[in-house]
């Protein structure tokens, strides 16, 4: 049986700014994990968004008995409009970085994400957003056939709230 552990410190701040608009505010949040590297970003509990080759972030390794912890950081800040009263926009950005127990799979990670929303009717929205992903290895995760990867998405999300 293995026996393992971590934490994660998680914070964040959220800002109206009356001053430019009703609807306005700035956002940002920051995260330290250690052996529990998904609450830095979720998303990277899930292979086939973390890494090339369908690799994930791992919380530890084990070598010679010894269980040894990732650690990760992460910031994100988005800045919030509103233009009307049924037009909204947002601009964020985000980077984390992974630090594995052997450096063999280091990262950072760089999100930069735009998106505009539309809510013709109360509790009903329509949203675009365009977002830009980037990992960025480390020489040694290089030399184990990982490669700098970028990406771009473009989503379409219809909600409508009870």
């Amino acid at each position: 049986m293995l026996f393992r552990s971590g934490f994660a410190v998680l914070g964040g701040v959220k800002i109206n700014l009356p001053m430019l608009g009703a609807k306005d505010q700035f956002a940002l949040q920051g995260t330290y994990a250690k052996g529990a590297v998904g609450y830095v970003l979720d998303a990277w509990q899930n292979s086939t968004t973390a890494g090339v080759g369908g690799w994930s972030p791992y919380d530890f390794s084990t070598r010679n008995g010894t269980i040894d912890q990732a650690s990760a950081a992460g910031v994100y800040g988005s800045l919030t409009h509103g233009w009307t009263k049924t037009l909204a926009s947002a601009f964020g950005v985000g980077y984390a970085s992974y630090k594995g127990a052997d450096s063999s799979h280091d990262f950072n990670y760089l999100d930069i994400r735009a998106n505009l929303a539309w809510t013709p009717v109360s509790n009903f929205t329509v949203t675009g957003e365009v977002s830009n992903l980037n990992n960025y290895y480390s020489t040694e995760a290089k030399a184990n056939g990982l490669r700098n990867e970028s990406r771009t998405n473009f989503d379409l999300r219809i909600q409508r709230n009870f």
